[in-house]
């Protein structure tokens, strides 16, 4: 039996409507169904897987459908567990127990050639095609983290150092301001004291020159004085 998209995507989907499997009494009858075959161990649901499952409210569609596909792509041809599945499936609204109706599953399936170890040999092969998807899932997640993650964080550290590298020398070009200023004080209290150290040395020659040329012309009026005379 062929199984399209839509087909495989009502396996997971429950309806509204649907009932919920009834809990049997006697769980060992499914158990010792799948464990029949050597290679069973690994399809059986550790307590902590089952503590996993996502409730419907958690599920996105788009993921879901993509993961249909992915089933329905590689869908098996014959019989297998996705028959197996469906058959279970049609009988969820017949008030019998869970053991029952997969005992009856399985005898009527069996008419048709499916065995158990088909049944658990094909849902490992399903789990594998699932399995493919999260590792690409995973890969892209992972090529997400890098490109919008990592990269930013290392633009991050790549600024922050910048900054770091601005700082320091934001400090060191304040640093040599301040020494360029105190500089430039220095400077000015020199030019200030040259200036004052000019000035009295210049009214100390002017003064002395005057002092100088005012008795040469003092004697040259005596002399000139004396001549008329």
């Amino acid at each position: 039996m062929a199984f399209d998209f839509n087909k495989i995507k009502k396996l997971f989907v429950v309806s509204e409507e649907g009932t919920q499997p009834q809990k049997s009494e006697n769980n060992t009858v499914q158990n010792n169904a799948f464990n029949t075959n050597s290679g069973a161990s690994n399809s059986k649901t550790t307590p902590d897987q089952k503590n996993s499952i996502a409730s419907t409210n958690d599920i996105d569609n788009k993921i879901l459908d993509s993961l249909m596909k992915a089933l329905s792509d590689n869908n098996q041809p014959g019989e297998d567990y996705l028959e197996y599945w469906d058959a279970l499936k049609a009988m969820e609204n017949i008030p019998l127990e869970e053991n029952i109706k997969i005992q009856t599953v399985l005898a009527t399936l069996s008419t048709k050639g499916l065995t158990v170890d088909k049944i658990i040999e094909s849902s490992n092969y399903y789990l594998g095609i699932l399995g493919e998807e999260q590792n690409k899932f995973n890969k892209a997640m992972e090529n997400q983290i890098e490109k919008n993650i990592n990269a930013k964080k290392k633009d991050i550290s790549a600024i922050d150092e910048l900054i770091k590298l601005k700082s320091t020398q934001i400090a060191n070009l304040t640093k040599e301001i301040t020494e360029s200023q105190d500089e430039i004080e220095k400077l000015k209290k020199s030019i200030g004291m040259s200036e004052v150290k000019i000035s009295e040395t210049q009214n100390c020659f002017n003064n002395t020159h005057l002092f100088v040329t005012n008795q040469i012309i003092e004697q040259i009026q005596k002399i000139q004085n004396v001549i008329k005379k």
